[in-house]
């Protein structure tokens, strides 16, 4: 399939081949409908209750972690307290009393509204390491094998549906600048709430988990091989949603669907592939434009160079275009190499399926005009790539400082590889320390507190490493553009600099 040159085009694309509703006649159809009114109250916005299951936490040290409120301006922490007796008068959370405290962070939503994130990250390090296994990517492939429909469903703010023991309540104090509260169910934030909600899914559904019906976490996928047959299973499914409390985000529910993304992969009657956005940034890498950019583009390929056989005549053509006293000209053999050398960069051996039992690397970079990530695996013969993404910015982006611009690179790329990332640790290796300054100091101005808010989701060590043995990133970064020069590394800003930064007014 040729893609598009418009950015826009291609992503409804990849959606269109990526997803694709069963045929349904209108019986079909109707059959679905009844089954949705049926379960109306499982599939609804109001927030559920899980019943006969509590969540207990455990912490190594008894010595209480009380850490100071982060201050709020007047018309914010207005907000906030209106927020906070919501979640009062619905009783998810309470006034505390506990020896314990986490601040807090009031930032809005990219939809609408505002969301409250606690920093639990003190917490998090006396809190016991529960050893309950994860779900099994892999795994859920195997058992998808031969399927042909499929229903996806997500529960509502999923790990605020699980009470918490009496005794595990103190530990989820949080405080603001004018009160001290504690949540009732799982808060989001802490290392074992996504545990607590995979212990709950395999007490109640583990006669069925694995036949017909998965769950990754929040997100639960029902499988039939035929439609009469899937019916049933979805009754039986949202049956057992119902006794046991969840009710699920009828906004996300996909009915019926004969071929879906998940989990990076596409998967489809009798078969699983990879997600062609994996390497959609490869694939649609422009031709250079000039010198600067077949020298960046030359970058990106050669770190691959040892696992393509014949990598030296594959870039021999390109490497002419570098050459002093020769008229820069592209030319359908220059245009061929190109190709050729994107072709074998996102085939194997080189671009490898993930391999679940082994650590992940993330590499990320940021230019003036596009920021950019490569997902890693160190193998047996060396490191691979996993999946590329990368993205122009936007004009607001565009007058990001590099601080910024950086910290932005890293969540993009976090978000896009999240699928690969969630429930493992990886290392993330940056040209950056301002990315290991952020981890280190919270701020309460929106953007940054929802950047801190999805980097708390993952679980990493930061690396610096230095521009030249970044290529693959650096390089798909700064193709959106053949005038720029490097950016300067904030490794060598100043702290009063960077405060200056978070100091500024939204």
């Amino acid at each position: 399939i040729k893609f598009s040159d418009h950015k826009c085009q291609q992503t409804e694309m990849l959606h269109s081949i990526c997803e694709i509703k069963f045929n349904l006649n209108k019986s079909q159809s109707e059959q679905i409908d009844d089954i949705k009114s049926k379960y109306s109250d499982v599939l609804t916005k109001s927030m559920g209750i899980v019943k006969n299951f509590e969540y207990n936490i455990k912490v190594s040290s008894d010595q209480p972690i009380y850490k100071t409120p982060f201050y709020l301006n007047p018309v914010k922490q207005a907000e906030l307290d209106v927020y906070l007796h919501e979640l009062l008068d619905n009783g998810i959370i309470r006034k505390s009393r506990s020896p314990y405290a986490s601040p807090v962070f009031f930032v809005p939503k990219k939809d609408s509204g505002k969301r409250l994130v606690v920093d639990y990250r003190a917490i998090n390090k006396i809190i016991q390491y529960d050893p309950f296994p994860p779900a099994n990517q892999q795994a859920i492939f195997n058992y998808l094998h031969g399927a042909k429909i499929f229903t996806l469903f997500d529960m509502n703010s999923a790990f605020h549906q699980i009470p918490l023991t009496e005794s595990s309540k103190k530990y989820t104090a949080f405080v603001t600048p004018t009160a001290h509260y504690e949540y009732n169910y799982l808060p989001f934030g802490l290392k074992v709430s996504p545990t607590g909600l995979n212990r709950l899914i395999a007490k109640e559904f583990s006669d069925i988990r694995f036949k017909f019906f998965l769950n990754y976490f929040d997100d639960f996928i029902v499988f039939s091989k035929t439609l009469s047959e899937h019916l049933g299973h979805l009754e039986i499914v949202l049956e057992r949603f119902r006794k046991c409390g969840i009710t699920l985000n009828p906004a996300k529910a996909r009915f019926a669907m004969s071929k879906l993304r998940i989990l990076g992969h596409v998967v489809s009657s009798g078969c699983v592939q990879l997600d062609p956005q994996r390497i959609e940034a490869i694939s649609n890498l422009p031709v250079p434009k000039s010198v600067k950019q077949v020298q960046q583009f030359i970058g990106i390929v050669s770190f691959c160079s040892k696992f393509i056989s014949n990598f030296s005549e594959l870039v021999a053509p390109l490497n002419e275009l570098k050459k002093k006293n020769v008229k820069f000209k592209i030319t359908d053999e220059h245009v061929t190499a190109i190709e050729n050398l994107k072709r074998a960069i996102c085939e194997a051996p080189v671009l490898r399926l993930p391999n679940f039992s082994k650590p992940f690397i993330v590499r990320t970079d940021a230019s003036n005009l596009g920021i950019s990530g490569v997902l890693l695996q160190k193998l047996e013969d060396g490191i691979h790539p996993i999946a590329f993404v990368s993205k122009k910015l936007t004009q607001t982006e565009k007058r990001y400082s590099t601080y910024e611009k950086e910290s932005l690179a890293v969540i993009f790329s976090l978000d896009k590889f999240k699928d690969y990332l969630t429930d493992s640790h990886f290392t993330l290796q940056v040209d950056c320390d301002a990315i290991r300054w952020l981890v280190n100091h919270p701020s309460q101005l929106s953007k940054f507190g929802r950047w801190l808010l999805k980097l708390s989701k993952f679980n990493f060590s930061i690396e610096h490493i230095p521009g030249p043995s970044n290529e693959i990133a650096d390089g798909l970064s700064r193709l959106f553009d053949d005038t720029q020069d490097p950016i300067t590394s904030p490794c060598n800003m100043s702290v009063p600099f960077l405060n200056s930064i978070i100091e500024l007014p939204e």
